[in-house]
């Protein structure tokens, strides 16, 4: 669905676009559709597992506000335990996200700027609530109903508590469609979000 909003294409650059929308709506695979049709394509969730494995800094951080129980004595990050931990307080979410989230915004947009000739997707679950609307030409929200989100979750394995309390976390999802420049619809087959993915990419 397309938003009453003109699109031009930049004259000195590619397009710079961001992916978001709730858990489990689909956005890792419309980005691997932009990226089949040779966009260049980067996720922010990705990014911070990079950052976990390469970043010094951040484990002894880590470590030093939770202990073994996150960062073994090998440097190794356990991320499940994060999560427990994080999602059940907003101070420690506050804490983990304020640590993370500039060095993710630093990684990409250090990537867009090294190739600006490219057309790029950067995948951003909190998009909106982190205010970096302004760094896109346009956003495109993947959105499925809250059913759909509670079975494919509940597939990856996490439990109906876990679910909600990631879900109180983010803004919600009929805000993110309302804010953002296109709304596509996973609410069926994965041929169903190839082809408005397609259809978008083809409009561009």
């Amino acid at each position: 669905m397309r938003k009453e909003k003109t699109v031009t294409k930049p004259n000195d650059r590619g397009w710079r676009i961001s992916l978001t929308g709730g858990m489990g709506c689909g956005k890792t695979s419309a980005a691997g559709f932009f990226a089949e049709a040779g966009w260049s394509v980067l996720s922010a969730d990705i990014l911070v597992q990079k950052i976990l494995a390469s970043n010094d800094a951040v484990r002894r951080a880590l470590s030093s506000r939770w202990g073994v129980s996150v960062v073994d004595e090998k440097g190794q990050v356990n991320r499940d335990a994060i999560a427990d931990l994080v999602f059940k307080d907003l101070e420690e979410l506050n804490w983990l996200e304020g640590l993370l989230h500039p060095l993710v915004q630093d990684e990409w947009t250090r990537a867009v700027k090294e190739k600006p000739s490219l057309n790029w997707v950067i995948e951003i679950p909190l998009l909106f609530e982190k205010r970096l609307e302004k760094d896109f030409d346009f956003i495109v929200c993947i959105t499925c109903p809250y059913s759909t989100v509670i079975t494919r979750m509940v597939h990856r394995g996490f439990s109906a508590i876990s679910i909600e309390q990631r879900s109180n976390q983010q803004m919600a999802l009929s805000e993110k469609e309302d804010r953002a420049d296109f709304v596509i619809t996973n609410s069926g087959s994965l041929k169903f979000l190839k082809k408005q993915t397609l259809s978008l990419i083809a409009e561009l």
